[in-house]
Formats: C-alpha cells, sequence, structure tokens
C-alpha cells in the first residue's frame, strides 16, 4: 500500500478532485502535512526515508508558511528538499503529483522534478560504464 505524503496547507486529500490517487497509485493512505517544518519531519522520519518507493509525495505551491526571517517557504521549496534527500543519498527519486492550483508553480515544480529525473537516470548510465 503506498502512503501519501500530502503538503496543503488548507485542503485535505478529498478537497482535490482533479487527481484521482486510487486510480493512480491503487490502495494508498494519506499523511497530511501543512508546512514545510512538518514536511521535513516526515520526510527525514526514517520510516519515510528507508521505503521512499512504497511513498508518493503530492504538492501544494502556496504553502503559507514562513521562516523565522519572514521568508516564505512554499511547495516548490519543499520539493528542492526532497530531490536533494535523494540525489545526495543515493536514493531512487520517489513518484510525486502536484495538485497545487498556482499554474506558474506548478509549472516550476514539474520542471524541477523532471529534471531531477533525468539527471538521475543519467547518473545511473554512467555509473554503469
Amino acid at each position: 500500500m503506498k502512503t501519501i505524503i500530502f503538503l496543503d496547507d488548507e485542503r485535505s486529500p478529498i478537497d482535490v478532485t482533479w487527481i484521482d490517487y486510487r486510480h493512480l497509485f491503487g490502495k494508498c493512505k494519506f499523511k497530511v502535512v501543512n508546512n514545510s517544518k512538518d514536511f521535513r519531519y516526515q520526510l527525514y522520519s526514517r520510516h519515510i526515508r528507508n521505503s521512499l518507493q512504497d511513498v508518493v509525495f503530492s504538492f501544494d505551491h502556496d504553502i503559507q508558511c514562513f521562516d523565522d526571517n519572514g521568508l516564505e517557504d512554499t511547495g516548490y521549496d519543499c520539493l528542492k528538499m526532497l530531490i536533494d534527500l535523494c540525489l545526495h543519498g543515493g536514493i531512487k527519486i520517489p513518484e510525486c503529483v502536484f495538485h497545487t492550483k498556482n499554474i506558474v508553480g506548478k509549472a516550476n515544480m514539474e520542471a524541477y522534478y523532471q529534471n531531477a529525473l533525468k539527471f538521475e537516470g543519467e547518473q545511473n548510465v554512467s555509473k554503469h560504464n
């Protein structure tokens, strides 16, 4: 069974009617996180880190989260955190979907994710040559 880490500050998975999670991933359970701090905790928890192949991440972009200096953390920042963990830790990048309604943010996150997958593939090819 897949676990979906659902990052959103306002919506719950049932509110996201434009993505059919069960059709895409079969039987799944959700862990809802509302901010970058909770996302970081989930990402670095032993259970999640050791089983990323069974985890899907679903991202909102605008999560209304600010650090101590007033700088905004977004879903895009959380995606970068995930990709960095995977690429630097030798962990296969897990499946990600982007449920955000922010069109520009979604395009940026999708492009970053696709580039990371491409880079990961290139790294795997060069290791075998």
